[in-house]
């Protein structure tokens, strides 16, 4: 069965049914919700979302009506697998930047969506990364107590399972089907998972499209300062706040604003007005591993829309969280 966090403000204009019931067309048409996919009962539901279960009833009702879901009799409410017959994609159309920095082996060209209102925000010129210090040392097993993100203790390893796992993975059927997956494009299965078992846990609904895989946080961050930082960006940081981060800004010519952290997250203040980009860690703080409030996340978001800056959330641990659900996502 699918247990979903559909995020939802009690204090909106807008209904509970009507934020429930567009939440959920729009998880079924990305395909958050799969076809034939069980959805909870309006009881489960209504106690997840705290609302009450008739608001719940109304919006599987109207949706059934709609032909988004379909009830099975002794079985529940299921998501239709007409829903999508007939559906038509269209791709967007994309305007090709070529960027001027050459090298001798490499021809950057950066693409944006036409009429794209940040489209002065990409800066990517195509430079490769060169070879940054890191915040961890190499005998770092040496030392008594090594708090260090990303380390493990090996003794702790489950080596038996992870083997058994990966002669699973190497069996024949498998092997046949993974090398078979060509150019760039990633697992369609494995964008599946994630997108309908990881994604919507944060609030987050996506399509294929807008999913990318990259070989880790490092790869990813990369990507992101090389797109959207130069030297005329000013970036706030969490202070204290990720080394690996602040290095590839500086890297790229920014100016940084350290930003303090308190028991509720990073600080939300006049200094952030006259940033083109703040980067935090809301879910997980590093290293403090505080987890950023609501409330908190609600001011950051109004003071972004208020200055137009932009919002870099670094979510490479999920949220420790044992008391209720785990936050949204930043949307």
């Amino acid at each position: 069965m699918i247990s979903r966090l559909i995020h939802i403000n009690h204090k909106a204009e807008e209904s509970l049914q009507s934020q429930i019931r567009t939440k959920m067309v729009e998880g079924i048409l990305v395909g958050s919700f799969p076809s034939n996919s069980k959805l909870p009962s309006s009881r489960k539901l209504a106690k997840q979302l705290n609302v009450s279960r008739n608001t719940i009833v109304l919006v599987y009702q109207a949706l059934i009506d709609e032909g988004y879901l379909i009830s099975k009799e002794r079985s529940g409410i299921f998501v239709s697998n007409d829903i999508h017959k007939g559906y038509v994609t269209i791709t967007p159309k994309l305007s090709e930047l070529e960027s001027e920095n050459y090298n001798q082996k490499t021809k950057s060209v950066s693409t944006v969506r036409a009429n794209n209102p940040r489209r002065n925000n990409y800066k990517f010129k195509g430079a490769l990364l060169t070879t940054s210090e890191t915040s961890c040392p190499v005998n770092w097993r040496r030392y008594s107590f090594p708090f260090i993100d990303g380390k493990f203790d090996s003794s702790l390893y489950p080596i038996k399972e992870w083997r058994d796992v990966n002669n699973r993975a190497n069996a024949s059927g498998e092997i046949y089907q993974w090398s078979e997956l060509q150019g760039l494009q990633d697992d369609p299965m494995l964008l599946d998972e994630i997108r309908s078992k990881i994604l919507p846990r944060r609030g987050i609904q996506a399509s294929r499209e807008e999913i990318l895989i990259t070989v880790g946080t490092q790869q990813a961050l990369h990507l992101i300062s090389k797109l959207f930082v130069d030297d005329s960006v000013t970036v706030a940081v969490e202070e204290p706040g990720y080394p690996e981060m602040r290095e590839l800004l500086l890297q790229q010519g920014a100016k940084l604003v350290y930003q303090e952290i308190d028991d509720k997250g990073v600080v939300v203040d006049d200094k952030l007005n006259d940033c083109d980009i703040i980067y935090t860690t809301p879910s997980h703080q590093t290293p403090t591993s505080i987890t950023m409030s609501m409330e908190r996340r609600d001011q950051l978001l109004k003071k972004a829309q208020e200055h137009d800056f932009l919002i870099i959330e670094d979510d490479f641990e999920f949220e420790s969280n044992f008391l209720g659900h785990p936050h949204p996502k930043t949307p």
